[in-house]
């Protein structure tokens, strides 16, 4: 009887840890474990299988080959920019864009990349409409 008990408290203990790793793997952010950006912050080369080396064009010159260089050690982070604020009957509606921010690996911006998504902020204003200013 203990044999069967105990293999019970294991099986549900196995089930239990695979459900929290599983919830651990939905929740993070994507890209956020991602092998190529973490060695690229340290400073190891990746190299990269699901590149096409046909399409590969040599550098032109020595600026041309250090954009190159800086553009393969970056990595992005996405962020939300305040694009436009305008008053829509009643609310004030805020529109933000979502933007890919390539740095390298001393954080200095190498290229910012807009994205088609866009997150709305809407604030009743009432019968007046008077408008709020955000510093």
């Amino acid at each position: 009887m203990t044999i069967k008990s105990n293999l019970a408290l294991w099986l549900i203990l196995l089930i239990a840890v695979f459900n929290i790793a599983l919830l651990f793997f939905i929740a993070a952010p994507q890209g956020h474990y991602s092998f190529s950006r973490v060695m690229n912050a340290v400073g190891f080369p990746v190299i990269d299988n699901h590149e096409d080396s046909s399409t590969t064009v040599p550098a032109l010159n020595q600026q041309t080959a250090q954009q190159a260089a800086a553009a393969d050690s970056s990595y992005y982070t996405l962020q939300w920019r305040h694009v436009k604020t305008e008053n829509v009957d009643d609310y004030q509606v805020e529109t933000y864009q979502e933007f890919q921010i390539y740095k390298d690996v001393r954080d200095r911006v190498v290229k910012i990349v807009s994205l088609p998504h866009y997150e709305y902020l809407r604030y009743w204003m009432g019968k007046n409409n008077v408008t709020i200013q955000f510093n």
